[in-house]
């Protein structure tokens, strides 16, 4: 028995301290930068742990080193130093633990099933909710991954980035200090009768404002859900109202004061305050494109009367047959002439579409077309710039039952355009019934490899009707 004693007291020994050991293991415990982690294979332990490297810079930078007597010369008495302090179960040395792809696996569908658990219910909060989580989201701090590690089979310190677990953790000194507090603190409450009249009245005060102040704090808390209640029950529960909703929140004394109150709608009334509002924005802008659909209707028949006008007082005084629109006419010889002309060129096969490709057609033309452009009110409406064929080199493919007629004035002129999709490919004049306006941009096959631009002014009938006569061209609508 005297034996088994005299053994554990000399094991004791052994992995006791001596007291420069303990304020090197001091020193490095209270200076050290360390990190939490975690032991694998012990569930919920925490263990607090450093590398080598950081504990033999710091030890290099002691007073051990600089001042006599002198332990640390380089880092391999560093290095040894700490194995005394390793073998005295001052820390453990700690290996990385590799988890399973199985584990990884799991782990990795908990991180999203929590991902869209935590949008689902943010996109359930009111907008003011969302930004007052927000902030307080921002001010705390972001939770780091504890590194999981197990222990490793062999205790040796080694200089580098090895890990190794504090098993030391002597008392501070400021917890001394604090007990040392708690102590005469609860010595001195138990010596109250012995305390001078004046402070024990002065106690019993301070205890009696902390108590109204409880109280009303109860009070605030009871008022504040009964409100709410009474606002949710007559509102159906549509409408959430909370007085001073920072009340019961974990912040500081004069953040549980601000707001004053807080308002939300349920989803189903928000959703219909928005269906509203849109439903009201989009009565405005149909209000507001009627308008100005009328005022450009107005516009375009005053314009077109104006236009009108001019035609019969320029009819009478030049006597040359025009359109409807003060475009010059030309009679079949003129215009077959500058047709001969075009085709003169060499002719090629042309194919167009509308837009919903339910109209084509096949145009036979030059390469090199005579584009008109006019400024007369349906061109420029239309932006019907155009070339001539005979009706013989046009032919439609598809799509003739797909086309609609729009007719104006006169209504001889026939201007066509898809059912579908509202495109004028081309379209029959008034002024030559034997030939097809086709619109350039029409043309799919990019067999058109240029334009003339031919200008006509169709508001300054006179001079145009000059200028169409010298170039024996012809501008017809």
């Amino acid at each position: 028995m005297a034996e088994r004693k005299r053994q554990k007291k000399g094991s004791e020994d052994e992995h006791k301290r001596t007291k420069q050991e303990t304020e090197v293991a001091k020193f490095l415990r209270f200076n050290v930068p360390v990190k939490e982690g975690k032991i694998a294979d012990v569930p919920g332990m925490v263990v607090t742990y450093f590398t080598a490297k950081d504990a033999v810079d710091y030890l290099m930078d002691s007073k051990w080193a600089s001042k006599k007597p002198i332990l640390f010369t380089d880092r391999a008495s560093c290095v040894n130093y700490c194995q005394t302090l390793l073998i005295k179960e001052t820390f453990q040395r700690l290996e990385k633990k590799k988890r399973s792809k199985k584990k990884e696996d799991e782990l990795d569908n908990k991180i999203a099933k929590k991902k869209s658990k935590k949008k689902d219910k943010e996109e359930s909060e009111t907008e003011k909710e969302k930004k007052d989580s927000k902030s307080k989201k921002d001010g705390k701090k972001k939770k780091k991954k504890m590194i999981h590690f197990a222990l490793d089979e062999i205790q040796e310190f080694k200089d580098g980035e090895n890990y190794y677990a504090w098993t030391y953790d002597p008392v501070p000194l400021k917890a001394y200090v604090i007990g040392t507090l708690m102590v005469l603190g609860a010595i001195g409450v138990c010596l109250y009768p012995l305390w001078p009249l004046t402070v024990r009245q002065g106690v019993y005060y301070l205890s009696l404002a902390a108590a109204v102040c409880i109280g009303i704090f109860i009070v605030l808390c009871i008022l504040r859900t009964i409100i709410f209640a009474l606002v949710w029950l007559t509102t159906m529960g549509e409408h959430h109202l909370w007085i001073l909703p920072n009340l019961t929140e974990d912040c500081g004394f004069f953040e549980s004061f601000k707001p004053f109150y807080s308002h939300s709608l349920a989803e189903s009334s928000k959703k219909k305050l928005e269906d509203s509002k849109n439903k009201k924005s989009k009565d405005e802008e149909n209000k507001k494109t009627e308008k100005s659909d009328e005022q450009t209707t107005a516009e375009e028949t005053k314009k077109d009367n104006e236009d009108d006008k001019q035609d019969e007082s320029e009819e009478d005084e030049q006597q040359v047959e025009t359109t409807d629109n003060g475009y010059e006419i030309l009679d079949d010889d003129e215009l077959a002439e500058f047709l001969r002309g075009e085709m003169d060129k060499e002719i090629v096969k042309h194919r167009g579409s509308c837009h919903c490709k339910a109209v084509t057609f096949e145009v036979l033309a030059p390469e090199i077309v005579d584009v008109f452009h006019c400024n007369c009110t349906i061109c420029v409406k239309k932006q019907g710039w155009h070339f001539m064929v005979p009706k013989e080199n046009f032919q439609i493919l598809s799509g003739e039952d797909k086309l609609s007629t729009y007719k104006f004035n006169t209504g001889t002129a026939s201007h066509l355009f898809c059912k579908e999709c509202g495109i004028h490919s081309f379209y029959y004049s008034r002024s030559h019934q034997t030939s097809v306006a086709i619109m350039p941009h029409c043309i799919d096959s990019g067999t058109i490899k240029k334009e003339n631009i031919v200008h006509f002014d169709g508001l300054n009938w006179e001079k145009s009707y000059t200028e169409a006569k010298e170039k024996k061209g012809g501008h017809f609508n």
